[in-house]
């Protein structure tokens, strides 16, 4: 076995100016609910379904019943999130404190997404999959007739929802799909309006139901809880990096003028600008993660960044949000690649060692 799971201790490494309060994901999300049942009326009838005018169709919305598939996965572990890694060279994969393997996995850096409800991920052909808290895994959407092999499926959680939302390609035609984990049902699949570079699209995020998909010329984004009604909107010509708590982080050409939302939009909506290129919101959409010097940078005229308290290492970093809202860092310690899942106050322990791993390894579902 490659994996080493530890059980470590926080480190007990505090800043001493700056003091970061823990981020109450609960009363977040219920004052997103609140946002949304106050703004309703105006983000469905006005945004989505008139201001732009492409309207999606609705491909045969379905509720699939789930397709068991072999596996000896361990049941998991949700207490401390999923903390999610993998090892490409052996297949192996630690999640929810197990370590198993996905043989049928195709790419669980990029095609893949950890939820609390456990690990999604895309088979060679774009089946999608769930490996849940009882370590089976099921079949959640069937494979297309005609995938394309040259398409690389992307696929990001929704945790105001608990849905997931992704893309595939079947004969040249990119599709987004949408499905409700608690139902569990498939919410609607549209086509995707692009007219070259098609083979580029990826998924930047899904929050409050509106999912956002970006490609060469731009964002576009799209609410399929509004069925046949359901509008492709024009969000940006920069590339959408991240979305939570009606925040919109988007990675702008250098020189671009300032985004302005529409006016119905902007009412629940914010857009920041970021040149972070792995950029990353907090849960509550107040701070940026940059990755170079691992540190939080609050959002506003005056940033104030904090460090992540990992220890020196020698090589290149990964950061990515965990299940729980922490954040998970991946490290390289001489030959070994180290992870540590950090909470909002910069302490950090190490939770998983790749001893020796000459192969790829990373964090599950980071798409950057």
């Amino acid at each position: 076995m490659t994996i080493d799971l530890l059980v470590g201790e926080t480190l007990e490494r505090k800043l001493a100016d700056v003091r970061v309060p823990r981020v109450d994901i609960g009363a977040a999300r219920e004052a997103g609910r609140r946002r949304r049942r106050r703004r309703n009326g105006v983000l469905a009838g006005v945004v989505f379904l008139a201001a732009f005018g492409t309207t999606a169709a609705v491909l045969a919305p379905s509720e699939p019943e789930p397709v068991p598939a072999s596996t000896d996965f361990p049941a998991l572990d949700f207490s401390a999130g999923l903390r999610g890694v993998y090892y490409e060279e052996t297949g192996e994969v630690a999640v929810g404190g197990q370590v198993g393997t996905l043989d049928d996995a195709a790419d669980l850096g990029t095609s893949a997404v950890t939820t609390p409800y456990g690990l999604i991920y895309f088979t060679d052909d774009q089946a999608v999959r769930l490996l849940g808290a009882g370590g089976q895994v099921s079949t959640i959407a069937p494979a297309p007739e005609r995938p394309d092999s040259s398409f690389t499926p992307t696929v990001r959680y929704d945790d105001a929802r608990q849905s997931v939302a992704w893309l595939t390609r079947s004969e040249g035609q990119v599709t987004l799909s949408a499905y409700s984990l608690p139902e569990p049902r498939m919410v609607g699949s549209f086509p995707v309006p692009c007219e070259d570079s098609c083979g580029s699209l990826r998924m930047g995020g899904q929050d409050h139901g509106v999912a956002f998909v970006v490609g060469v010329n731009g964002t576009i984004a799209i609410d399929p809880s509004f069925g046949p009604d359901a509008t492709w909107v024009d969000i940006t010509d920069g590339r959408v990096i991240d979305v939570r708590n009606f925040t919109i982080l988007s990675l702008e050409p250098p020189g671009a003028e300032p985004v302005e939302l529409p006016e119905e939009l902007s009412e629940v909506w914010r857009l920041e600008p970021t040149t972070v290129e792995d950029g990353m919101l907090s849960s509550d959409a107040s701070w940026e993660m940059e990755s170079t010097d691992v540190e939080w940078r609050r959002l506003g005229d005056e940033p104030l960044p904090f460090k992540l308290a990992i220890p020196a290492g020698t090589g290149s970093i990964q950061v990515k949000q965990d299940t729980d809202g922490t954040v998970l860092v991946r490290r390289t310690d001489g030959g070994d690649d180290v992870f540590y899942d950090c909470d909002y106050f910069g302490n950090c322990a190490e939770f998983a060692r790749f001893d020796g791993a000459d192969g790829r390894s990373g964090i599950i579902g980071d798409l950057h």
